[in-house]
């Protein structure tokens, strides 16, 4: 079953389960209170930061988690479940030594299973909530996408407007790297957003239909894959080849639902692992622009609006409109329309098509990326579009 013993004072019975939805660590070894581990890479190329598993037997103990190479703890420590999985916070940076990759962890009594990860996951069992909260709903509906390569029935959903024919499409993925968790709680947010009773949910039901594929990268996200960097290429590098058949059907379903009225495309991630710094693009909410300029100024356009909007709530998560990768900048120069977004935004009536990137934990230092600010985040999409389209 995956199982590793803790051997030493106090803990002979404590065991380390890797085995089990979004699992992934290997266990170098596990000395007095200590568990020392990797994240499993896989057919991942160079470095990557993912990990998860769940310790039992711990109950009022205090532990260390030790990255046996280097850190692979976030700005806010670790995701945490002291009830099996049920709920989920943030340990903090408090007990964390990110030098050392080092965190100690204190066990309350009675947590029998524990959950830890890089961050709060979320897994098929989020997804079948969601789905389930609005199967009564005739504007939500779930479709078959494509069997993966392991045989699962990885799915697409659609929301539109009953009665009459949506007069503009927008689509969103996610999980085109299996590990971008914090990614779905956004998708969750939009999805909550169109059938609120806002004025902006009533107009989106009234006039917009929206495409979603929730996890591109299905089989990666079940079995805790990094999904970034993966050999050959990663499904976020598929838009030329098409090895994967998730791919394969959004490249086919995609064009043929939104018709000549597709108006953007989104693409959600998850960007690299915090350097604790403000100042870096990676540790703040952001967009990675596409490649042409007509397109990146209705970005900007899009961005202003939906920066206005996250402006309303002080308290939550902010954008800077300025915090865009310009195409040509940083990592943001393949030529070449192999990822999600430079093959939308070269679909007849797309406007534009970009990456919004939300960071893994934390926000500028200053907001936790819980799933709360994340489906937030969310809402104001569907309130920048409204706008943005109207």
């Amino acid at each position: 079953m995956g199982y590793a013993l803790l051997a030493g004072l106090g803990f002979a019975e404590t065991k380390v389960e890797t085995n089990i939805e979004g699992g992934n660590a290997e266990i170098v070894s596990v000395d007095d209170s200590t568990i020392t581990f990797r994240p499993q890479l896989r057919d991942t190329k160079g470095w990557w930061f993912y990990w998860r598993f769940d310790v039992f037997g711990a109950q009022g103990k205090t532990i260390a988690l030790q990255c046996a190479d280097r850190n692979c703890f976030d700005a806010e420590g670790i995701a945490v479940s002291f009830d099996a999985g049920k709920t989920w916070k943030y340990t903090g940076r408090k007990g964390v030594d990110f030098k050392k990759g080092r965190l100690s962890l204190s066990i309350p009594e009675g947590a029998e299973r524990v959950g830890l990860s890089f961050a709060i996951p979320y897994t098929s069992e989020h997804l079948d909530a969601l789905l389930k909260k609005y199967s009564d709903r005739p504007e939500f509906k779930v479709r078959p996408l494509a069997k993966t390569k392991k045989g699962r029935q990885n799915i697409y959903i659609t929301l539109e407007p009953v009665g009459r024919d949506a007069t503009r499409k927008i689509a969103f993925t996610a999980r085109h790297h299996a590990c971008e968790m914090t990614a779905n709680y956004v998708i969750d947010g939009i999805v909550s957003r169109y059938f609120s009773d806002t004025p902006q949910g009533k107009w989106a039901r009234e006039n917009l239909a929206v495409f979603i594929v929730p996890f591109v990268d299905y089989d990666g996200v079940l079995d805790g894959d990094q999904g970034k960097n993966r050999k050959p290429h990663d499904h976020n590098r598929d838009y030329v080849e098409a090895l994967h058949p998730s791919v394969r059907a959004i490249k086919q379903m995609l064009p043929e639902w939104g018709g000549d009225k597709l108006r953007y495309a989104l693409d959600i991630h998850c960007p690299y692992i915090s350097k604790r710094n403000p100042k870096d693009i990676n540790d703040r909410l952001f967009f990675t622009a596409p490649q042409s300029e007509k397109a990146n100024r209705n970005l900007e356009k899009f961005m202003a609006s939906l920066s206005n909007e996250l402006a309303k709530s002080p308290d939550r998560p902010q954008l800077n409109p300025d915090d865009i990768v310009k195409y040509g900048t940083m990592w943001n120069k393949l030529k070449e329309p192999v990822n999600f977004k430079f093959w939308a935004e070269r679909l007849p009536s797309v406007e534009f098509a970009a990456s919004l990137e939300i960071p893994y934990t934390n926000i500028s230092g200053k907001w936790k990326a819980t799933p709360e600010n994340a489906k937030h985040i969310g809402e104001k999409i569907i309130d920048a579009t409204a706008d943005f389209l109207k």
